[in-house]
């Protein structure tokens, strides 16, 4: 099953108000348990949650996916941009390409519908290539992209993320996938490492809370408090200090 929408709800439980994470249009979705309105799902980087039976669609791919790697992708129905829009997709999103035409890639919609999208605003590029300097680098500078975006419970778009949606989009838009939430989880790639070991693009861990390391004492993380993604820092002589923080320090966490 794929994720039908740009953006849709997960909630722990049926008929929850809470906002429990976010698929992005074309994940995979794998049905646990169909309860007729609601449907149990894994996703396909491992998440179990609810979502409205309605926000999948019984699809497949043809072709190896592409990611929208902008904040936002207009898919129009021409190559052109004035031509009309068929529909807006978030950062993380996946669409089918088919073609290339002078800066546009022509794709197919679930929904059976061919349009086209900026080429520079997707990829079909392998992190396995990469060298771990590489993909480090490539982790933070999706991660501060994000800088500015809301606060958001349960959020992973740039409408508005939290703390362990910012990381976790992060890292699986770079094709690793790291467990949802603020905690380090056997089956998940993470392991616990000295602080004095970590380097850029590794986790940081707090109660409830975690946030990427940039080096140097400085890390970006979706701050409830601050009410957007901004830079923290464990320097007490840094402008953006946070002591609450510092003092309650758990434990950092590195794939590498």
């Amino acid at each position: 099953m794929l994720i039908n929408l740009p953006a849709v709800p997960l909630y722990g439980e049926p008929y929850s108000t809470e906002l429990d994470d976010e698929a992005w249009y074309g994940q995979q979705a794998e049905i646990t348990d169909d309860m007729g309105e609601y449907c149990r799902v894994r996703m396909e980087y491992g998440y179990q949650s609810c979502i409205r039976r309605r926000y999948l669609a019984d699809a497949q791919y043809q072709n190896t996916p592409a990611m929208v790697t902008f904040p936002f992708g207009d898919v129009r129905r021409e190559p052109d941009i004035k031509s009309a829009l068929l529909l807006t997709l978030p950062r993380g999103a996946k669409v089918e390409p088919l073609s290339e035409d002078n800066g546009w890639t022509g794709i197919r919609l679930i929904d059976g519908r061919e349009g086209y999208i900026c080429s520079r605003a997707v990829t079909t590029q392998k992190t396995a290539s990469l060298s771990r300097h590489e993909l480090r680098k490539n982790i933070v500078e999706t991660a501060m992209d994000y800088l500015g975006v809301p606060y958001r419970w349960g959020g992973r778009t740039p409408v508005g993320v939290d703390c362990s949606g910012l990381c976790h989009s992060a890292y699986l838009i770079n094709g690793i996938a790291i467990y949802r939430n603020a905690a380090i989880q056997p089956e998940y790639p993470v392991r616990s490492i000295p602080f004095a070991d970590a380097g850029a693009g590794d986790l940081l861990y707090f109660p409830g809370h975690m946030a990427m390391y940039l080096g140097e004492g400085r890390f970006i993380h979706a701050s409830a408090s601050e009410g957007k993604v901004c830079i923290g820092s464990f320097d007490k002589y840094s402008p953006d200090y946070r002591q609450d923080l510092a003092e309650s320090f758990i434990w950092a966490g590195s794939v590498f």
